[in-house]
């Protein structure tokens, strides 16, 4: 109960809306635009396993780079998804 409690309630908030975001925006983008909307995922990954890493380790500040990234990549994912959602709409109707 602790883990959800962190990831719904506490600190890991953010985490779980990237990961949310993510998915929503993959989901909504067609074509080659979805690997900009996935390029996030890439820095989070990293940022996944070295707050794994850190856990085994009995670091203290085990969540700490994970608290820190999860805000401004999640923003960054959502604003890049609508981007290319928008674009991808634009072009549609235009070719209509």
């Amino acid at each position: 109960m602790d883990w959800l409690n962190f990831f719904l309630l506490g600190w890991g908030r953010w985490f779980t809306i990237y990961v949310v975001v993510q998915i929503l925006a993959a989901a909504i983008v067609r074509g080659k635009l979805r690997l900009v909307v996935l390029s996030p995922a890439v820095v989070m990954a990293y940022v996944a396993v070295t707050t794994l890493r850190a856990y085994q380790h009995d670091s203290n500040l085990w969540p700490i780079l994970m608290i820190f990234a999860s805000p401004p990549i999640a923003v960054i994912t959502a604003l890049a998804g609508l981007a290319c959602w928008l674009h991808q709409r634009r072009r549609s109707t235009a070719s209509t």
